[in-house]
């Protein structure tokens, strides 16, 4: 397409000003130009995608634009790291060539960034947009690009690892992408041995506990706030619905999580199925029936 060499050269001197300001350390001090500098790299790469041309990939790969942006996401400056997420989510999202899909899910490029230390004590608003780039690496991620998110020197899977540290965040939001990330890794594992035995072990089976736990803890909440005749207390219509709409939220949200658990169930793997009965079993069913017969026989 026209002005081919042209682009080209900007696009190598936008390298060249990357790797100067990571060999120089000035990531705080031109902070801003930065992250300009990073949304205008994805933009090219972007925009070659569009036009159907390999000039920027090239370069890209060539000129290892990966490094450069894991050495820039590791800068004491927060905002850097954030733009790298930002841009790359967008990305993976909206790039079409397989082949720089795969390069950039190789040589654990994704899993450096991913296992930033600075991430899961960052802001509110730092953690969605992180979570939001770990569901857009989930959708890309099928029975052949699994095998790149596998660290193989720690036996782990990074982005499911990191996901599950925010499985009891208190956004909703954020707690219903981890469990969709987890979702879709349980069914991948059916298919890549490694990942079937990193879910059924420790720290990632206590994501079955934490379910069925927290399953438990709603039937409670749900029959603690229903158990007064809640809408028939009441002193007006505001009160009213008020109490009406917490029921059906609390209500709701016990249904959602039934779904899920079907979900995971429905994934029709023995070994997973055992561990998520289990867990059901004693977690869930055996505290509530207990709980019953101990607040019968005390009453």
């Amino acid at each position: 397409f026209p002005y081919t060499t042209l682009f080209r050269s900007n696009f190598i001197s936008m390298y060249n000003v990357l790797k100067e300001i990571n060999t120089k350390g000035k990531h705080k001090k031109y902070k801003e130009d930065l992250k300009d500098l990073i949304q205008l790299i994805i933009d090219y790469l972007i925009y070659g995608d569009k036009k159907k041309t390999q000039i920027f990939f090239d370069n890209f790969c060539e000129l290892d634009f990966m490094q450069e942006f894991i050495k820039a996401s590791k800068s004491k400056t927060t905002d850097i790291l954030l733009q790298i997420i930002k841009s790359m989510s967008t990305l993976i999202l909206t790039i079409t060539n397989k082949p720089f899909l795969f390069y950039v899910f190789s040589n654990n490029f994704i899993n450096n960034i991913i296992t930033n230390d600075k991430i899961i004590e960052s802001s509110e608003d730092f953690l969605s947009f992180y979570i939001n780039f770990l569901k857009s690496l989930s959708l890309k991620i099928d029975v052949t690009t699994i095998k790149l998110f596998f660290h193989p020197e720690k036996n782990s899977f990074p982005l499911l690892e990191n996901a599950l540290k925010l499985y009891n965040h208190e956004d909703s939001m954020i707690r219903n992408v981890v469990k969709n990330i987890f979702l879709k890794f349980a069914n991948l594992s059916t298919e890549y041995r490694p990942l079937k035995d990193f879910i059924m072990s420790l720290p990632i089976i206590k994501f079955f506990c934490f379910i069925s736990c927290r399953l438990t803890d709603m039937t409670l909440e749900l029959n603690e706030f229903a158990g007064y005749n809640v809408l028939y207390n009441y002193n007006n219509e505001k009160e009213f619905k008020f109490k009406y709409e917490r029921l059906k939220a609390m209500h709701d949200d016990i249904i959602d999580e039934i779904l899920y658990v079907n979900d995971v169930l429905g994934i029709n793997d023995s070994q997973i199925s055992f561990v998520f009965l289990n867990s059901l079993f004693y977690y869930y069913i055996c505290p509530l029936l207990l709980g019953s017969i101990y607040h019968y026989q005390f009453f």
